[in-house]
């Protein structure tokens, strides 16, 4: 069956104006095109959340046992936990497979080598951090203003000396960053998407593109945020908004993972998108039993993700890691 395609916005503005919100865009068709199922769920400590891959090795947050845990994924098994410090929410690989931690109370940016497990302190951060990318050969890390989300800035961490660089304030209510053609990307809960030089850490500008924003992704060849239940794509040169689809959910995890934009949504349902133009690839049911999705990682085929019970007393339970097979319905 043949999905139905996203359409364009019906008005954008070029960078350097505020760009109007689009027109509400026709729903993701009902129809599941595939259901997700579990290969293997593999126990990780308390509140798993951030995951990095580097060869068959994931690197799993265990935001609520000050650790991370690092995974076989050929054998499904936990082969070691790496102290680091207090709620280690984010993890990023570098292309090196250094992998980094960002631990929210300790305000630390720690490095583990992937073939030792070592960790060590990296870098301690003059404010609280919100979000981690690594692009570009450098570490990039959202911070809010003395723990409140009043204002932000971005800093950028050499990940050999630790030395740092921040940028002016960006604004209120700023809950992810993206890094990618020559440009930082700040996602705001106003609805402004803040733009900001990769070189000089200079705002370039603020562009309004709807809704709360709480999740944002650079691909190759456009930038993707949350929108309104659904996902919109800007135009990275003029900073348009130039197709919007609506999910019908919030969305949890936005990435572009080779040539796909994945986008979870809160139940664990998958959608699965054209970068181009954001036409719907497949939909791809939740398995049963899967709680609350915090982060995404394509592994070969199958696509890893992390889950826990963050509701009330059922939160203080273990989280799992779960290797997901799509398979036609």
């Amino acid at each position: 069956m043949e999905l139905p395609a996203a359409t364009p916005p019906a008005s954008s503005a070029a960078l350097g104006a505020p760009t109007a919100a689009p027109e509400e865009p026709p729903r993701a068709a009902a129809h599941v095109a595939a259901q997700l199922t579990v290969d293997k769920a593999i126990l990780i400590g308390k509140w798993p959340e951030g995951v990095a891959v580097v060869g068959d090795t994931a690197w799993v947050a265990e935001s609520g046992n000050r650790r991370v845990a690092r995974v076989d994924l050929k054998r499904g098994v936990v082969t070691a936990h790496v102290a680091v410090g207090r709620l280690p929410v984010q993890v990023v690989a570098s292309p090196a497979g250094v992998v980094y931690t960002l631990t929210h109370t300790d305000q630390t940016v720690w490095a583990i080598d992937g073939q030792t497990a070592r960790a060590r302190a990296l870098a301690r951060l003059p404010d609280s951090p919100a979000d981690m990318v690594v692009a570009d050969g450098a570490l990039w890390v959202l911070l809010w203003s003395k723990g409140s989300s009043t204002d932000s800035s971005v800093v950028r961490i050499d990940p050999a000396t630790g030395g740092q660089r921040r940028s002016p304030a960006l604004g209120r209510d700023a809950f992810a960053l993206a890094v990618g053609h020559g440009r930082i990307w700040v996602a705001h809960g106003n609805g402004d998407v803040s733009v900001v030089d990769q070189t000089s850490l200079e705002p370039r500008d603020d562009l309004h593109i709807g809704d709360l924003h709480r999740r944002i992704a650079a691909g190759p060849g456009a930038v993707f945020t949350d929108v309104r239940s659904g996902v919109v794509r800007l135009d990275p040169v003029s900073g348009r908004a130039t197709h919007e689809v609506a999910l019908g959910e919030l969305v949890s995890v936005l990435r572009q993972m080779g040539d796909e934009v994945v986008a979870v949504g809160q139940s664990g349902r998958t959608w699965l998108l054209d970068p181009e133009n954001l036409t719907l690839r497949a939909i791809l049911a939740a398995p049963e039993g899967v709680r609350s999705p915090h982060a995404a990682m394509r592994y070969g085929e199958t696509l890893l993700l992390t889950e826990f019970d963050d509701a009330g007393a059922a939160g203080e339970a273990d989280g799992r890691l779960l290797i997901l097979r799509s398979s036609p319905r």
